[in-house]
């Protein structure tokens, strides 16, 4: 029965033991640990834990393509994308790359020597 699973933070209802579970530990585990450590010297009051429980369920995280500027509510999402995002570089294209950057360090370190061998402040 549906109701054989309920929440004891926020009332919600679930169809198994294990969804519970996983909701509680999603959702009210870090709560779960900051009351524990605070009932010794603070009386918790229904209020207060409404409270706390609303801001965990309003979550805003979000998750940025690491690819593109498209964002993810959940991390799996962006996930799943970035393996078929079309802004994603090939292999051969970040080796490329990383030559041409190494190739810029070097050319720049370089000029340094270059200005400290003439006395010039580069900084």
């Amino acid at each position: 029965m549906l109701n054989d699973h309920v929440c004891k933070l926020c009332n919600k209802n679930y169809a198994s033991r294990q969804s519970l579970w996983n909701h509680n530990n999603k959702y009210h585990l870090k709560i779960t640990i900051e009351k524990s450590l605070k009932s010794n010297s603070v009386g918790s009051s229904k209020s207060n834990s409404k409270s706390v429980t609303e801001s965990v369920h309003n979550d805003t995280s979000e998750y940025h393509c690491r690819h593109c500027d498209k964002v993810f509510k959940y991390k799996q999402g962006r996930w799943n994308y970035e393996q078929k995002c079309k802004n994603k570089l090939s292999s051969q294209e970040i080796i490329e790359l990383k030559k041409e950057l190494t190739e810029g360090i070097k050319e720049i370190e370089k000029i340094k020597k270059q200005l400290v061998s003439k006395k010039i402040n580069y900084n």
